[in-house]
């Protein structure tokens, strides 16, 4: 592992983006094994910058913010995933937004000794609209306000609301403005907020949480 570390260290193929991101990652991946952690969370911070794209850098942060969650250092790898999950929501949004998304469906044969795979189904065309933007959830009295810029063609907004990041969203308003006021929030429980964009019988992706803490 040291004679790989030094190789790597030494090699720089400077101007070539898809070589040098993975040379520091593999790099990255070269210093845990040699249990020198910090530097390999440096590393990956290293590749993601190099990468400098929404596909590669994510990758290469979610590494770094694993390595920070090891070692306990919970706000640094908080920064790291909240920056990959921008990046994600980036990359989801310029690949799918108001673009025309084509869907196809496929059975796949749990064992391929008595069934083969399907044919692949008639093609289904959608228009994703685009998602809202400027975000913003803020405490109003006791009450929590969530406001956003409007997106263009929009009939309606859904406002979900749940007390984890990741789950259990549910939908507790549908309306036309660019802004709602909880006046339901669980007292004391942070909560995330989400706003998905309606335009006629189309929903945009969902797009990153908004998280605060409501009174208690």
């Amino acid at each position: 592992v040291k004679e790989a570390i030094k190789y790597l260290e030494d090699f720089s193929p400077k101007g070539d983006l898809g070589v040098s991101p993975q040379a520091l990652a593999t790099l990255a991946s070269c210093y845990v094994s040699d249990k020198q952690i910090d530097k390999a969370i440096e590393a990956y911070k290293d590749a993601a910058s190099e990468a400098d794209n929404a596909s590669l850098s994510p990758l290469y942060l979610i590494e770094a913010g694993k390595l920070l969650e090891s070692q306990k250092k919970k706000e640094d790898a908080e920064k790291k995933m909240a920056e990959n999950e921008k990046k994600l929501d980036t990359l989801q949004q310029k690949l799918y937004a108001d673009k025309n998304v084509i869907y196809t469906v496929r059975a796949i044969s749990a064992d391929k000794t008595k069934y083969n795979d399907s044919d692949v189904s008639a093609a289904k065309t959608i228009r994703l609209p685009n998602r809202v933007t400027n975000v913003t959830v803020r405490k109003s009295g006791r009450n929590i306000r969530i406001a956003w810029k409007k997106a263009k063609g929009a009939s309606a907004y859904l406002v979900y609301r749940s007390t984890k990041k990741n789950s259990g969203y549910t939908r507790i308003k549908k309306t036309k403005a660019g802004s709602f006021t909880d006046k339901k929030a669980p007292k004391g429980k942070i909560c995330y907020y989400r706003i998905v964009v309606q335009v006629k019988n189309q929903y945009a992706p969902a797009g990153l949480s908004r998280k605060i803490r409501a009174a208690k």
